[in-house]
């Protein structure tokens, strides 16, 4: 009889995730037998999970080597974070029979760390130089997010 784990995976806000064989923790008493397909027996509480590109549907079959292909995507909501963020349901089969028991796929969706870029001014000596906002090439995956935190300076060394 095959059997699976329930599996949690973590991405950042925005990114979506792959799965892939070995997330489905597949087992089976007769050791000669793999993991075949997995059904979805319970859809997405949040984002969207496709198959190559299409909606999965309830009861979806999904052949390893879909996964394998990495045809199996789980896409958050734009600016959309949450821990858990989202779940669904999986069965597992090994080609001749599902497992009795459906498992829990959970994703949680962390917060990405904002981002700057390096800059140079050029300036005359004793001249000075206003800086903006955008010269720090600040970057932020968050919906609506700015610039918004204490500069600090940094003497060059004389």
């Amino acid at each position: 009889m095959p059997t699976a784990k329930n599996f949690s995976k973590t991405i950042n806000t925005d990114q979506p995730v792959t799965f892939a064989e070995t997330d489905f923790k597949f087992s089976d008493t007769d050791n000669r037998d793999t993991l075949t397909e997995v059904k979805i027996t319970q859809l997405e509480t949040n984002g969207t999970l496709t198959l190559s590109g299409s909606d999965v549907t309830i009861n979806k079959v999904i052949t390893i080597a879909d996964i394998q292909d990495e045809k199996l995507i789980f896409t958050p909501d734009n600016g959309e974070k949450g821990t858990p963020y989202a779940t669904f349901k999986f069965q597992v089969s090994d080609g001749n029979e599902y497992s009795a028991a459906s498992y829990t796929a959970t994703i949680n969706v962390n917060n990405a760390a904002p981002t700057s870029a390096d800059f140079s001014k050029t300036i005359n000596t004793d001249g000075t130089v206003t800086l903006a906002a955008s010269d720090f090439g600040f970057a932020d995956d968050n919906t609506g997010s700015n610039l918004q935190t204490a500069i600090q300076e940094t003497p060059l060394p004389k």
